[in-house]
């Protein structure tokens, strides 16, 4: 009975600790929106190379100098 005393006095107390929680959601945030750019322009760069390999080997263009 304690116990349920206990948890029904915890549900009302605001969580000690929500400032630096958001804090950490806010910075997980950004470092997730800088790795999805980051992926994003990784794609797009081997994107861009495999269109000029293949527009080099279409062409008959040896890219080796």
């Amino acid at each position: 009975m304690k116990q349920l005393e206990a948890a029904q006095k915890e549900i009302g107390r605001p969580f000690e600790e929500e400032q630096k929680l958001q804090q950490f959601v806010a910075r997980q945030s950004e470092i997730n929106s800088v790795l999805e750019l980051k992926e994003l322009q990784d794609q797009e760069q081997f994107s861009g190379e495999l269109t000029e390999e293949n527009l080099s080997h279409d062409m008959g263009i040896d890219r080796e100098y």
